[in-house]
């Protein structure tokens, strides 16, 4: 059975305000962010110390819908 079974592999925070919310997680987790192009709207992946640890979305630009709040996908 492969080590990763039953443990979270990855997170991702779709957001409605994408920049604030990238910095509001610099400012109290000391994320960096590495922009990625080509995922049908804005994106990133948080780093934290040289390792990524977790995604970010702009919902807006990848247009969900408005009633969709921001929220956070956590992948196990």
């Amino acid at each position: 059975m492969s080590s990763y079974n039953a443990r979270i592999f990855w997170s991702e925070l779709m957001s409605r305000d994408y920049e604030a919310s990238k910095d509001f997680y610099a400012s109290v987790l000391g994320w960096t962010f590495d922009d990625m192009e080509g995922m049908g709207g804005r994106y990133a992946i948080a780093m934290h110390d040289g390792n990524p640890v977790a995604g970010f979305g702009d919902s807006v630009a990848m247009n969900l819908p408005e009633e969709i709040p921001s929220h956070w996908m956590t992948y196990i």
